[in-house]
């Protein structure tokens, strides 16, 4: 439904006289929904709704500037669930939407920052950078995600430049790998860069088979790897070996 324009002039009127205070609640949320329409940036809450599981997460709510861009109302990201968010990503801007859940999901801090990568209505790519933080919790988790993200294709003039926010994201991601990785995890994670076998590394530390395996496969999920000698890889360039 739309404000009539007398209602919103009137708002903006004691607004400019300094009376914000004596806004009744209505006008307090068309002063607020003129803003989230009017603010060039795309403002959106995503939901977790298994802290176990980044796939299980959705698109709750957008603004008007967030839609506009992916093309989707609110009702039509809602209903896609996890889909909207591979739709409007590339693979590497899914990436980061996994590291953020990851972030705030072991509490590593307040904010979530990155630059990332997303598609326009149109399919074109943007480059955007965004902030991340917890807007409510459940049971103790964190449940809805409040995101910002900024549009800074304008400013970004050369390859050099977009060389440098895809380093600066591979640095982001490597940290954040590095704390999700438990100490047994980044001890495993050394023999297998090193050509361990399961029967090896249960030897080593006196682990089961099974336990091995399974700290393997863990690590493989959390580093979002296919193959050992990628992990070995990973472990080379972040001084686990």
């Amino acid at each position: 439904m739309q404000t009539p324009l007398h209602s919103i002039e009137s708002v903006f009127e004691k607004v400019g006289k300094g009376l914000f205070h004596e806004l009744t609640t209505e006008e307090e949320l068309i002063f607020y929904r003129e803003v989230l329409d009017k603010v060039r940036a795309n403002i959106y809450i995503d939901q977790i709704n298994d802290v176990d599981d980044h796939t299980q997460s959705r698109l709750v709510w957008m603004n008007k500037s967030c839609i506009d861009q992916t093309g989707y109302s609110n009702e039509e990201a809602y209903a896609m669930g996890y889909k909207f968010f591979q739709d409007v990503q590339p693979p590497d801007g899914e990436e980061v939407g996994a590291n953020s859940f990851d972030f705030h999901r072991l509490r590593l801090g307040d904010y979530f920052h990155a630059v990332m990568r997303q598609f326009d209505k149109h399919k074109k790519i943007v480059w955007y950078h965004g902030y991340c933080l917890v807007l409510h919790e459940r049971e103790g988790n964190p449940w809805q995600l409040l995101n910002v993200a900024i549009n800074i294709q304008d400013e970004v003039h050369s390859q050099q430049q977009l060389l440098e926010l895809q380093k600066e994201n591979m640095q982001l991601k490597s940290r954040l790998l590095k704390t999700i990785l438990s100490k047994r995890e980044k001890q495993i994670l050394c023999l297998i860069a090193r050509g361990k076998t399961d029967r090896e590394i249960s030897c080593e530390l006196s682990l089961s088979i099974e336990t091995a395996r399974t700290h393997r496969k863990n690590i493989f999920r959390k580093l979002g790897k296919n193959k050992t000698a990628e992990v070995a890889v990973f472990a080379s360039e972040n001084g686990f070996l």
